[in-house]
């Protein structure tokens, strides 16, 4: 008996052993893979799902659509002529159109706005289109051929939260869709401060490197070349008249020369358009006042 249970159990245990080392070897493999570069942009399974939302959606839902009135009206031909069944008919074809437009709205902001609301879009469709559906089908019936549809209604919406709740989970937990859809903030501000072509948009109002050094004060006594002597005040001779002329304040001309260096700078920058005329006046009037 014994023996007889152990032999039953073999199965099993050879079935639970496959897997293990089937896992064992897929995570050892995934060790040992290079890494994966960056999950970024509509591609992958993103841009499967924009492409259903743009086309394979709308023309399977239109064939579907299509497919029910003509077996029913082949089924009952005597309700081809009935007002009741016309409006009805014109009831669903709105009903559809509203929601295809509803879902290219929601592809349309993932194609072209990267930015989380429209994941938020995308997420509010998934979630309420499969209960507008069946809801819309059901108010149509009941108002234009005075039918409770409930059966169908709640087959409609079955079918339709089947396929929302998986691409629902997808855009919760993919890795393509947080680097696409929510960068950091770091990321907007490079994103923002860079053009089409890789170029800063708008130039920052002081880059670095755009002021020149200010040379440092001469010593006493020590000239640079190529700058001439500074002139030493005058001395009158034992006996001889003098006037009075007020003493230059010391380090007067070395603070002078910086600042030519920067209006210099200054002026290059705005004739390059680094600056606007608004930030050269002021920047300009910043350092006359220092004067």
């Amino acid at each position: 008996m014994a023996m007889e249970t152990l032999g039953s159990l073999l199965p099993l245990t050879l079935l639970i052993a496959a897997i293990g080392g089937v896992i064992w070897w897929s995570r050892r493999r995934a060790r040992m893979a290079p890494p994966l570069p960056e999950l970024r942009g509509p591609s992958g399974w993103l841009g499967f799902f924009i492409f259903a939302s743009y086309v394979l959606a709308p023309l399977v839902s239109l064939g579907s659509l299509s497919t029910e009135f003509t077996n029913a009206e082949a089924a009952n031909p005597h309700v081809v002529g009935v007002p009741a069944w016309q409006q009805y008919k014109v009831g669903c074809w709105l009903l559809f159109g509203a929601v295809v437009a509803w879902q290219w709205w929601a592809a349309y902001n993932l194609h072209k706005r990267f930015v989380p609301g429209s994941v938020t879009i995308v997420k509010g469709f998934l979630l309420a289109s499969p209960l507008v559906a069946g809801v819309g089908v059901m108010v149509v019936a009941w108002s234009t051929l005075n039918f409770n549809a409930s059966e169908a209604a709640f087959e409609i919406f079955l079918r339709a939260a089947v396929s929302s709740v998986v691409w629902y989970l997808y855009f919760t937990f993919s890795r393509r869709v947080k680097n696409t859809y929510f960068m950091d903030a770091r990321d907007l501000r490079k994103a923002a401060s860079t053009g089409p072509s890789g170029e800063r948009a708008d130039p920052s109002l002081t880059p670095p490197g755009a002021l020149e050094p200010v040379p440092p004060a001469p010593l006493p006594g020590i000239t640079p070349a190529g700058v001439p002597p500074e002139p030493q005040p005058w001395t009158p001779e034992p006996g001889q008249a003098t006037t009075e002329t007020p003493e230059r304040p010391a380090g007067n001309t070395a603070y002078s020369n910086a600042l030519t260096v920067q209006l210099d700078a200054l002026k290059r920058m705005h004739e390059r358009e680094a600056l606007t005329d608004a930030e050269y006046a002021r920047k300009r009037e910043e350092l006359l006042s220092r004067i």
